[in-house]
């Protein structure tokens, strides 16, 4: 959390630097778009402060709004948290907050903005998505659910294939592959996955992911499939196209994107193969695109 409190302090320019409890006011209200939210008015919020500060109020929030998803007093914990949006002309944060309640794991989106009396006003997006994914399906037989983005998600993997995880700033990439990258330091069969929070342009995901597609359709040699589906904030793109590598391999690679304007969140799937063994690799391509665990939240 220290980004969020280093990042609060910047963006608002709070130089209150008393030690003593801030001074919280809880409201309930609909928020717009008819969803439910909750706000916590800090008058003299210590930004340093902020996660403890907000931390012992999720009780009383999940009463107001969510009475019959956990009963009895539990510790609350922020056990993950993204950035979705730094707004800096608003002078508001948006926050994906993943929150650990008597063993059990919320999802929040908090909303961090100036309060007109002084201090800061945090919203919280109620009622809290729950994530769990102990009510995963049986696997296919010869396939196992690797969880992946601190058991948020999860993905199949073969028996036998192999599994490789990176963090950047702003981006969780997991590879589902036949070959050893440690190993090889690359692979010619499998599946990656980018889940991109901040993508670092004015353009929404969906328009950035467009933009994105049309370069791949001219720089391939041939385009195999393409299509396009929105639903409300979201926006999904299959491209699959055949390209040469500059070693002079052919390959054949299938795009998925996912992306969600109102989270701010892009999600690649890549699945790949050498074109001579793409019509046995995409038998095992097509249960790794199919059998997705996409949360809402993200």
């Amino acid at each position: 959390m220290q980004k969020l409190r280093l990042s609060v302090f910047l963006l608002f320019g709070i130089t209150c630097l008393a030690l003593s409890s801030a001074q919280a006011e809880v409201h309930g209200r609909i928020c717009p778009k008819g969803r439910g939210c909750v706000l916590i008015t800090y008058r003299y919020a210590n930004p340093y402060q902020m996660e403890q500060q907000i931390l012992p109020h999720l009780m009383d929030l999940e009463k107001m709004f969510s009475k019959d998803i956990l009963g009895g007093n539990c510790k609350s914990e922020v056990i993950d948290e993204k950035r979705l949006e730094t707004n800096v002309e608003k002078k508001t944060l948006v926050e994906h907050w993943l929150v650990d309640r008597c063993g059990k794991q919320f999802a929040y989106r908090i909303v961090i903005g100036p309060n007109p009396g002084g201090g800061v006003v945090v919203a919280l997006w109620m009622p809290p998505e729950p994530v769990a994914l102990d009510d995963l399906p049986k696997a296919p037989n010869g396939y196992a659910w690797v969880k992946i983005l601190k058991g948020r998600s999860a993905l199949l993997k073969p028996n036998g294939w192999f599994v490789k995880e990176e963090q950047a700033k702003g981006t969780d990439a997991y590879f589902i592959t036949k070959e050893d990258i440690e190993k090889n330091g690359s692979f010619s069969t499998g599946l990656s996955l980018h889940v991109v929070y901040d993508l670092a342009t004015e353009l929404r995901p969906s328009e950035y992911a467009e933009k994105a597609i049309s370069e791949m359709k001219e720089a391939a040699d041939k385009v195999l499939y393409s299509s396009k589906r929105s639903q409300r904030s979201l926006t999904s793109f299959w491209l699959r196209v055949k390209s040469t590598k500059p070693n002079k391999e052919v390959v054949i690679k299938h795009y998925f994107y996912v992306a969600n304007d109102e989270t701010k969140t892009l999600w690649k799937f890549v699945f790949e193969s050498p074109a001579e063994e793409w019509k046995k690799a995409w038998k095992i391509g097509k249960k790794l695109t199919k059998k997705l665990r996409i949360p809402n939240y993200l």
